[in-house]
C-alpha cells in the first residue's frame, strides 16, 4: 500500500483539487474546500455499457445530481459515452448534451441523442464505412504486418538452413550440420541437463531445512527454465524434418499445422457445448486449444521455411521484398496502421463528432471544426460543471522487475487532462507528456482496447504470437511517463521518433520487453487490470462511488466486483463490504433490484459508501424493455462481441439505464448529503 501512495504523490493530489474546486465554483455547490470527494464509476462492456451508461447520466443529469460529483471514472464501453460527454461540454459548458426530458426532443439534446442512436454501430455506420471497410482495414493491417516481418523470418530460417562448416570437424562426423541441427542439438542438450538439475534438486532436499529450502527453490527454477527452453528448441530445430515428411504426402500438406489448429479449437468449441461435466469440460478445451494454436504457430515458420527450401542463396527477386520491408517498418506508424487506429476514429466519429447534421426532428449542430474534433488534447480540456474525467487502460507488465507488477502482468494506467501514468511508471504532466498531444479520442480507444496481446486473459504464448502475426490487436505503444528520451540526434529525427516496429512488434509477438523501465510501454483495455473504475476512486478515498457495472455477465457471478475487491484490499488496505445477491435473478428472470448499497473502510479508518448497480429486469418498466427481452432472451446481458446495435436495442439499454437510475435516485439521494457535504 505504501508504494502505490507514495507514487500518487501530494502534488498530484492538490493539483487535482484545485481543478474539482473549479469545477465545484461552475456547478454552483456549497463547500467547494470540503476535501471529501465522491465518484461515478462506469465500467467496461462496449457498446452495451455506453448505452446503459448514458441511460444512468441522464438519470443523474434530470434530478440534477451528475454535477455534484467529482470523478467520473471509466473503463473501455464507459469510456465512450463519457468521453462523449466530456466532449459535448468543451463545446457547450453550460449545457448538458444528452437531454433529459421530452421537450428536449427537438432541441440539442434531441439531436445529440439522435446521433448516438443512429451511429450505435459505429464500427461501420455507413456513408463508405460499411463491413467491407471494416475487413479491409483488418486485411491492411495484416498485409502491412506480413510484408515487413515476413522477410525476417525468412532471412533468420536460411541463414539457419546453412551449413556450419566447422562443426562436422568438431564432431568427427561426416553429416552436414546447419542452424537448425545445431538448435535442435542445443534443445536436447538444455532436456538433459533439465533432468541432471531434478537429480540434484532431489539431492539438495537432504539439506538442513533453513539452507536446504533455499537451494532447491533455486534449482526448481533452473529446471523449469531449463525444460521450458529446451522443448522450444526441439520444436524449432524439428522445422526441417517436420517439412520433409509432410512433403513425402503432398506439397499443401506443410499447411496441416494450421488447419489441425482451427480443427482442434472447434473440436474443443462443439465438446465444451455438450459435455455436461464442466470441470473436465474445461480443461479438454483449454488443452485442445493450446495443442491447436501451438501447432498453428509452428506452421507460420514451416510455411516460410517451405518457400525458401530452393535457396542455395539469397534470390535477386528478394531484395526488393526485403528493401519495402525496411521502408514500411521505417515509414509506417505501428499504432495507426493496426486496427487501433481505425477503431479510434470510429469512436472519434460516433461519439466526439465535429457537426450533427439537420434531420427530420432535431436542428443542425455545428460543434467545431474536424480539426478540433481530431485534436481535443486532454491538456486542454479546462474544468467545466461536469466530474474529472479519469480514462483507465492497462499497462502490461510481464517482464517487470518487481515480483507484484510480474506476477499480475499489468498494472492501472490513467489518461486525465492533468496526469498521465501509473504507480509502475510514475506520472507525467499531460501537458508535457508525448508533447501534450494525447486526444480524446486516443485515449477512449485505448481504454477501450479490448483485443489485445498480452493481457491478463490471454496468457497463451501461441495466441500471442498468431494475434501479433497478423496484427489483429487494438492495444497501442506509448511513451513511458518516466522514460527519458534518447539524447544521440539521429533518434531525435521523425522517422525515430516512435516505436521502431522491428523490435516493438517482435516484442509484442513473444512477449518480452514488456516492463516499466521501457522507453515505450503497451497499453491496453482497462478492464484487462479492473473493468469497473471503482479502483482509481478508492485510491482518491472518495467518500461516495455510484459505480456502474455494465460488463456482460449473465450468470451473476460479480467477477469484476471480486476482481476490484480484491485489488483494493491488497494495495490500499481498504475493505469492500457488499451483499449482491437481492440482484440475482429468481427463476423468471427477474430481481427483486438492481443496486445494493455496501461500504468501503479505508486503511486510516475512514469509511466511504458503495452504491453498486447492475442491469437487471425489475417489475414495472415500460413494454417496449420487456418486448426486446422477450425477442432476445440473454438481454439485458448480450455478448460483448455484439459491437453493432439497432435502435431497438440502443433504446432498450439506454432506457433500462434511465429508468434503474430514476428509480435509485428517488430513494437514496439522501446518500449524497451524508456522504458528501460540498453536494448539498
Amino acid at each position: 500500500m505504501d508504494n502505490y501512495q507514495k507514487q500518487y504523490n501530494e502534488t498530484i493530489a492538490q493539483n487535482e483539487f484545485s481543478w474539482l474546486k473549479k469545477r465545484r465554483k461552475q456547478a454552483n455547490l456549497n463547500n467547494i474546500e470540503q476535501k471529501d470527494t465522491c465518484g461515478i464509476a462506469l465500467s467496461g462492456g462496449g457498446i452495451r455499457s455506453a448505452t446503459f451508461c448514458l441511460g444512468a447520466l441522464q438519470a443523474l443529469a434530470k434530478h440534477k445530481q451528475l454535477n455534484r460529483f467529482d470523478y467520473l471514472s471509466t473503463v473501455s464501453g464507459g469510456g465512450y459515452i463519457a468521453s462523449s460527454l466530456t466532449w459535448f461540454k468543451s463545446r457547450f459548458a453550460k449545457q448538458f448534451p444528452f437531454g433529459t426530458d421530452r421537450e428536449d426532443h427537438s432541441k440539442v439534446g434531441g439531436s445529440v441523442l439522435s446521433w448516438l442512436r443512429a451511429h450505435s454501430n459505429f464500427l461501420t455506420p455507413g456513408k463508405g464505412i460499411n463491413n467491407v471497410s471494416l475487413l479491409t482495414a483488418m486485411l491492411t493491417g495484416t498485409l502491412i504486418n506480413l510484408l515487413i516481418v515476413i522477410p525476417v523470418f525468412l532471412l533468420l530460417l536460411f541463414s539457419l538452413k546453412l551449413n556450419i562448416p566447422l562443426l562436422p570437424e568438431l564432431l568427427a562426423s561426416s553429416k552436414n550440420l546447419s542452424g537448425f541441427d545445431f538448435i535442435e542439438g542445443s534443445g536436447w542438450l538444455l532436456l538433459i541437463l533439465s533432468f541432471v538439475f531434478m537429480l540434484i534438486t532431489a539431492l539438495s532436499t537432504g539439506f538442513s531445512p533453513s539452507n536446504g529450502s533455499r537451494l532447491t527453490e533455486q534449482l526448481r527454477s533452473c529446471v523449469s527454465a531449463l525444460f521450458s527452453w529446451g522443448i522450444l528448441l526441439v520444436i524449432f530445430g524439428f522445422i526441417p524434418w517436420y517439412h520433409q515428411y509432410f512433403e513425402k504426402f503432398s506439397q499443401w500438406l506443410v499447411h496441416a499445422s494450421i488447419s489441425l489448429s482451427f480443427v482442434g479449437i472447434v473440436i474443443s468449441w462443439l465438446g465444451a457445448r455438450q459435455s455436461q461435466n464442466k470441470s473436465s469440460s474445461t480443461l479438454l478445451t483449454s488443452l485442445a486449444i493450446s495443442i491447436g494454436l501451438i501447432l498453428a504457430s509452428v506452421g507460420v515458420f514451416v510455411v516460410c521455411y517451405d518457400s525458401l527450401q530452393q535457396w542455395q542463396q539469397i534470390p535477386w527477386s528478394f531484395y526488393p521484398w526485403l528493401f519495402l520491408s525496411v521502408i514500411l517498418a521505417l515509414k509506417c506508424k505501428i499504432n495507426l496502421v493496426s486496427m487501433h487506429g481505425y477503431y479510434r476514429n470510429r469512436l472519434r466519429d460516433a461519439f466526439m463528432p465535429y457537426k450533427i447534421p439537420d434531420n427530420d426532428h432535431c436542428q443542425s449542430l455545428d460543434i467545431a471544426s474536424w480539426q478540433a474534433a481530431q485534436h481535443c488534447q486532454l491538456s486542454k480540456l479546462v474544468p467545466t460543471d461536469m466530474p474529472y474525467q479519469l480514462i483507465n487502460c492497462n499497462i502490461e507488465l510481464w517482464g517487470s522487475n518487481q515480483t507484484k507488477y510480474r506476477n499480475r502482468g499489468c498494472d492501472s494506467f490513467t489518461l486525465s487532462p492533468l496526469y498521465c501514468g501509473s504507480a509502475s511508471t510514475g506520472y507525467h504532466n499531460t501537458k508535457d507528456y508525448m508533447h501534450g498531444s494525447m486526444d480524446l479520442a486516443t485515449a477512449c480507444a485505448i481504454s477501450g482496447a479490448a483485443v489485445a496481446t498480452n493481457t491478463r486473459l490471454a496468457r497463451s504464448k501461441a495466441l500471442n504470437f498468431l494475434m501479433a502475426i497478423l496484427n489483429l490487436r487494438l492495444g497501442c505503444w506509448l511513451n513511458n511517463p518516466n522514460a527519458t528520451p534518447p539524447k544521440r540526434p539521429i533518434f531525435n529525427k521523425p522517422i525515430f521518433n516512435k516505436p521502431l516496429w522491428y523490435i516493438y512488434m517482435f516484442r509484442d509477438m513473444f512477449g518480452r520487453g514488456l516492463s516499466e523501465t521501457h522507453h515505450y510501454v503497451h497499453l491496453s483495455d482497462g478492464g484487462h487490470f479492473e473493468n469497473l473504475g471503482i479502483y482509481e476512486l478508492v485510491r482518491r478515498q472518495c467518500k461516495l462511488i455510484f459505480a456502474f457495472d455494465a460488463g456482460a455477465d449473465p450468470q451473476y457471478l460479480f467477477k469484476d466486483l471480486g476482481r476490484v475487491t480484491e485489488l483494493v484490499r491488497v494495495d490500499f488496505g481498504a475493505k469492500l463490504t457488499i451483499d449482491v445477491q437481492p440482484l440475482v435473478p429468481d427463476a423468471n428472470k427477474y430481481s427483486s433490484t438492481a443496486w445494493v448499497k455496501g461500504e468501503i473502510t479505508y486503511s486510516d479508518g475512514s469509511k466511504a459508501v458503495l452504491i453498486y448497480i447492475k442491469p437487471c429486469l425489475l417489475n414495472g418498466l415500460s413494454e417496449d424493455i420487456y418486448a426486446y427481452q422477450r425477442q432476445n432472451k440473454s438481454f439485458p446481458h448480450q455478448s460483448t462481441t455484439d459491437q453493432f446495435f439497432d435502435e431497438s436495442q440502443f433504446e432498450a439499454y439506454r432506457e433500462l439505464g434511465f429508468q434503474i437510475s430514476h428509480r435509485l435516485l428517488k430513494t437514496e439521494l439522501n446518500v449524497m448529503a451524508t456522504a458528501c457535504p460540498h453536494a448539498k
